[in-house]
C-alpha cells in the first residue's frame, strides 16, 4: 500500500502541497487506505474521478452563469478546446497504462492520471468563481 501511495505522489505535487485537502481527496484517500486488490483501488481513483467530473460540471455552469456574453463565449469555447485536449489525453493514457503489460499498478495509475486532470480543472473554474466574489 506505502508503494502505491508513493506512485501517487510521484505524479501529484498535492502530496507535497501545504494546502488543505479537498473532501473528494479525503475519501479517496481513506478508501485506498482500506483497499486491499488492484480492483479495490481502481474503484476508489474511479469514485473520486467521477465526484471531481461532477463538481467540475457544477462549477463550470456556476461560473457560465456569472459572466457576461462575451466571457460566457470565450469559456464555451475554452471548455471545449480543453475537452478536446482531456480526450487526446484520455486516449494516450489509455494506450500507455492500460495496453502496456507492466503490471496492474499501471492501470491504477492511469486512473489517478486521469483523475488528477479533472480535478485541476474543476479547481481552476472554482478559483475563477472565487475570483469574482472577493
Amino acid at each position: 500500500m506505502k508503494k502505491v501511495i508513493f506512485l501517487f505522489c510521484l505524479f501529484s505535487f498535492s502530496c507535497f502541497s501545504q494546502e488543505e485537502k479537498h473532501p473528494i481527496d479525503d475519501a479517496m484517500n481513506r478508501c485506498l487506505n482500506d483497499a486491499i486488490t488492484t480492483a479495490e483501488q481502481r474503484n476508489c481513483v474511479k469514485e473520486a474521478y467521477e465526484k471531481w467530473d461532477i463538481l467540475l460540471n457544477e462549477s463550470y455552469r456556476q461560473f457560465l452563469n456569472k459572466l457576461s456574453k462575451n466571457e460566457k463565449e470565450l469559456l464555451v469555447t475554452a471548455q471545449r478546446n480543453w475537452i478536446k485536449f482531456r480526450d487526446a489525453e484520455f486516449a494516450f493514457i489509455n494506450l500507455y497504462y492500460y495496453q502496456q503489460e507492466k503490471g496492474t499498478l499501471f492501470f491504477v495509475m492511469g486512473d489517478f492520471r486521469k483523475m488528477e486532470m479533472v480535478k485541476k480543472r474543476a479547481l481552476e473554474i472554482q478559483e475563477y468563481i472565487q475570483s469574482l466574489e472577493n
